[in-house]
């Protein structure tokens, strides 16, 4: 019940938000943890009742498809083949394909909010924790099964992604201009592993990483790690875009608008 009055809350915010920015239209979606939820159909119908938001509750593959449209849509690269990795609360999806073309998708139940709650309390955990989360993450990749990635362009969206820029660059504040774009080399995802692994919490929040993400980021940085290494990518761009633009973009294309550049 408090989870879903925080929801509403919000939602009343970004509404208010929303009008005072003239807009015509509210889309919204839920994804992992909606899908999952028991009782998804009833909070759907509470905010479509108490806040007028119609939510679109997305499966794992229009997820995929919309996440990966708007990380694609602010790169100039004119590469062939992408990787798209989008590390959440709950799941972690890789998208592979071209600009106009999904050709695989994974899903893994590597969250950071699951591996936090499950390894990784309290902080900093322990060395032994670590390896149990470690290894949890290598077993659920070999599971989904290695193939050839030679050639894709590997592209980071949401928070853990943005964070490890944030950081790498020693941002004192969110700059979306200089994180939008920024190539990381792993050698430097592993730095950031390190200089996360020792510390509080406490001691990781700071105004690029707030509390309600300083307790999931490590996770988040290992999962990182740890795909890039399975699928031997030794570097990531990184895009502050993703499933909301994507969304945008659908919705364009839906009422016949053109797309922007």
């Amino acid at each position: 019940e408090e989870a879903a009055r925080r929801t509403l809350e919000i939602l009343r915010n970004y509404k208010k938000i929303s009008h005072d920015e003239g807009t015509a239209k509210i889309i919204a979606c839920g994804t992992s943890a909606f899908r999952e939820a028991a009782n998804r159909d009833q909070l759907r119908n509470r905010i479509k009742a108490e806040v007028d938001i119609d939510v679109e509750i997305l499966n794992g593959d229009e997820e995929a498809e919309r996440t990966f449209i708007g990380a694609l849509s602010a790169l100039d690269d004119e590469r062939k083949q992408f990787a798209v990795i989008d590390i959440g609360g709950g799941s972690t999806e890789f998208t592979f394909g071209r600009r106009d073309k999904i050709e695989r998708r994974i899903s893994t139940k590597l969250g950071v909010v699951r591996l936090t709650e499950r390894f990784l309390h309290p902080s900093p955990p322990s060395d032994a924790q670590l390896q149990q989360a470690t290894d949890l993450i290598r077993n659920c990749l070999n599971e989904t099964g290695y193939f050839q990635t030679a050639g894709y362009m590997l592209v980071g969206v949401a928070g853990t992604a943005t964070t490890v820029a944030a950081v790498t660059l020693g941002l004192r504040e969110f700059d979306r201009k200089k994180i939008d774009g920024l190539v990381v080399s792993l050698e430097e995802v592993r730095g950031v592993f390190q200089t996360l692994r020792s510390r509080t919490v406490e001691e990781i929040a700071s105004p690029i990483i707030p509390p309600g993400r300083a307790d999931v980021i490590l996770a988040g940085v290992l999962i990182l790690r740890e795909s890039m290494q399975f699928y031997h990518f030794d570097k990531i761009s990184v895009s502050t875009r993703g499933l909301r633009y994507g969304m945008v973009l659908r919705e364009i294309r839906r009422q016949g608008g053109t797309l922007p550049s």
